[in-house]
């Protein structure tokens, strides 16, 4: 009988034992999961902290290599850029640009392609070649990163064909301010604009314009009232259509450069380049 009553006791002792044992068990297991989260959660926290730091790394690289290279020198700088050509006018452009032994900027499209092939009269003649999209069509180049790039990479091909070269220069249409993005893709240009230049490419708008994209042709009057500035590097928007008043005023716009002390210059023999402030 007490036999009987040891062995009882002996079970519920050793139950009682097991049951604690199990319960320090999972605890045990609780905590080592738990560690191990926190060692993940610390672990790539430390990972995006060394990304960013490399982004940032990367970003004021990039800044330092696009900075304005005119601090110590007084000397003023137009370059003139011109966009959206080829056209049938682009000889008649070449032609006054000879005349006053001046160079250019032109961000070609592919879009005229009847005229494509005076992308290689420009490029011999000592013009600075950027690209400006193919297709110039606003809905389809901010509807996506891949839209983009597939037009981005199109013209790069055409530039190709007629320069043996792609271009480092690109303009966004519109600029890199544009808000019409916004309707077809939000914060696409905040996304373009940082991954181009980490790309390598050098993304430049203006900081005067002519004016000249209006439907309605522009007096020689206004068109010279639009250029004044008194800044020391102009880079200079105007376009290569047939309906452009700067084009049809283009001597008249580098005599006024000209007179003020400007010296020209095309963007790929420079490193200052000007950026608008995003908006998308």
């Amino acid at each position: 009988m007490n036999y009987s009553k040891t062995k009882n006791r002996m079970t519920i002792f050793l139950s009682i034992l097991c049951v604690i044992s199990l319960s320090l068990f999972g605890c045990s297991q609780k905590k080592t999961v738990k560690t191990q989260k926190e060692t993940e959660k610390k672990t790539d926290s430390a990972i995006k902290k060394i990304e960013k730091k490399k982004e940032e790394t990367q970003k004021k690289k990039t800044e330092e290599a696009i900075k304005p290279n005119t601090a110590n020198t007084g000397e003023k700088i137009c370059y003139i850029t011109i966009d959206d050509g080829p056209t049938n006018v682009t000889p008649h452009i070449l032609d006054v640009l000879d005349k006053y032994n001046v160079k250019a900027t032109f961000f070609v499209i592919g879009a005229t392609s009847k005229y494509s092939h005076y992308i290689k009269n420009i490029k011999e003649r000592g013009h600075a070649i950027g690209a400006h999209s193919y297709s110039h069509d606003y809905k389809y180049i901010y509807a996506s990163k891949e839209n983009f790039y597939k037009d981005f990479n199109k013209i790069q091909t055409l530039i190709k064909k007629y320069t043996g070269t792609e271009t480092k220069l690109f303009r966004f249409p519109g600029g890199s301010s544009n808000c019409i993005s916004k309707k077809y893709c939000k914060g696409i240009m905040t996304y373009l604009t940082k991954d181009l230049l980490k790309k390598g490419y050098n993304y430049v708008d203006w900081n005067v314009s002519t004016g000249d994209a209006t439907l309605k042709p522009l007096s020689k009057a206004k068109l010279l009232r639009n250029i004044k500035t008194s800044q020391k590097n102009v880079v200079l928007l105007m376009h290569d259509r047939p309906e452009s008043s700067a084009y049809q005023n283009l001597s008249s716009i580098i005599e006024y450069y000209k007179n003020q002390g400007y010296t020209f210059k095309t963007l790929d023999q420079t490193n200052y380049t000007f950026h608008h402030q995003v908006n998308n």
